[in-house]
């Protein structure tokens, strides 16, 4: 009996999971779908799989279906001119296969992107600005040529140009003026609104009094230049006020540097036309100073690719510091490079050469050779120079040179001739010094 019992008992609680495992089945399905169903209406409408949407009429319960896109050819158009008996073909969403339904029973028919448009529209007409940004952004790189897209974002962009200039953030309500323009430059809100130009014109009178209030008048002057030729604005009244605001600056400047001409101060002139011509070069009687300028007080501006730190001619690994010490100071013998047998020297007076024994050197001296006063240099000078590097009473000795010197002899007012005791490789390293009596005593150069 008890064996009879345990078996009823134990059937009876199999029946009943299994009962229950059915309804746990039947119930998860169920509770999927619903979270899918929930996540894709969390989504943006343009986040989702694109879709068409039918409303049949009221005699079919007005039943709303969604439907694959219909392959129409863009840009899509709804048509108008169907007949009552005339039937179209779709596919709904959860459908494996077309179905064809008569035109008679269809209230409305949405495209995908027109319902798209259609919110990105209720957002703007909302005040929603930002987040209608992503619609537009949608639709005109997927649907660029759809009907009406171009009104809508011609408004929207109107709306954004608004509220930035309200809220006195000119240069983002400029940067949408501007691409407005480019879109459509005859656009009006209504009838009455004045042209989109001089929005934009309103727009940077006030970003440019801005830089010049900050004395930012390279900015101004760009930004100014740019409109007026972008737009052909020459004649615009915001172009005429900024260059009278601009003149003004740079004419105290225009007059303080031909009063500094007029008393021969040519430096202070030279940086009054600069400043001049940083604030508005095209101020009337401008380019007649800085050619005036230029004539009496000439300057020769160089371009490096590397800044000079440093001055030193003999420098072995910084080409700046020898550029700039060679302008600070010539020396008898310049340092320009490496060659296969050490540096290469260079004679700053003329030219120089080694003996083919390599017990002499010879010094030629060029008509631009120059001493202090513009006085010029000759062999006399050259000679007295090198013998002067040898002798332990004077303040340019040399004892490597001194060492090496056996004798000098003048051949001519242009020629010299240093003789030496034994060969060395490189001897001109030694006369890297300068020539003039009164620069650098005690050192070698």
């Amino acid at each position: 009996m008890k064996s009879l019992a345990f078996r009823q008992r134990y059937w009876t609680i199999a029946a009943l999971a299994s009962c229950a495992a059915g309804l746990l089945l039947a119930i998860i399905p169920a509770s999927t779908s619903a979270q899918e169903e929930e996540v894709i209406n969390r989504k943006r409408i343009f986040e989702r799989d694109p879709f068409d949407r039918i409303t049949c009429t009221a005699a079919f319960q007005g039943e709303v279906i969604d439907i694959r896109p219909i392959p129409w050819d863009p840009p899509r158009r709804v048509p108008t001119n169907h007949k009552p008996g005339d039937k179209i073909q779709v596919q709904a969403m959860d459908a494996e296969g077309p179905n064809e339904i008569q035109w008679v029973r269809i209230e409305k028919l949405e495209l995908f992107e027109h319902m798209v448009l259609n919110e990105a529209n209720a957002l703007v007409a909302a005040g929603k600005l930002d987040e209608a940004f992503d619609y537009f952004s949608f639709l005109t790189h997927e649907y660029a040529k759809m009907d009406g897209l171009a009104q809508a974002h011609q408004g929207y962009l109107y709306q954004c140009l608004a509220t930035a200039a309200k809220a006195k953030s000119y240069d983002e309500a400029l940067g949408v003026a501007e691409e407005l323009y480019a879109q459509n430059a005859q656009f009006k809100p209504t009838e009455d609104s004045p042209p989109l130009l001089g929005r934009i014109g309103f727009l940077a009178e006030k970003i440019i009094g801005d830089f010049i209030a900050k004395q930012d008048f390279r900015s101004a002057k760009t930004l100014l230049r740019r409109l007026e030729t972008k737009y052909n604005a020459a004649n615009e009244p915001f172009v005429q006020n900024m260059r009278g605001k601009l003149s003004e600056v740079a004419s105290k400047h225009r007059d303080d540097s031909q009063t500094h001409l007029d008393a021969g101060r040519f430096v202070e002139a030279y940086d009054a036309c600069a400043r001049m011509i940083d604030v508005w070069p095209y101020v009337e009687g401008g380019k007649e100073m800085a050619a005036e300028i230029a004539r009496r007080y000439p300057l020769v501006m160089v371009g490096v690719s590397q800044p000079a730190l440093a001055h030193d001619t003999r420098s072995l690994n910084n080409p700046s510091a020898r550029r700039t010490g060679r302008l600070m100071e010539r020396r008898l013998m310049e340092f320009v490079g490496r060659g296969p047998e050490g540096g290469k020297y260079t004679c700053s007076l003329g030219t120089v050469k080694r003996s083919d024994d390599g017990l002499r050197l010879t010094f030629t001296i060029g008509k631009q050779a120059t001493l202090a006063g513009r006085t010029p240099l000759t062999g006399y000078d050259v000679s007295r120079h090198l013998l002067d590097l040898a002798d332990q009473a004077s303040p340019f000795y040399q004892s490597p040179w001194a060492r090496l010197m056996d004798s000098v002899q003048v051949r001519s007012v242009s020629r010299v001739e240093a003789n030496l005791r034994m060969p060395h490789i490189l001897p001109e390293a030694f006369l890297q010094t300068s020539y003039l009596r009164d620069a650098n005593l005690g050192q070698p150069g």
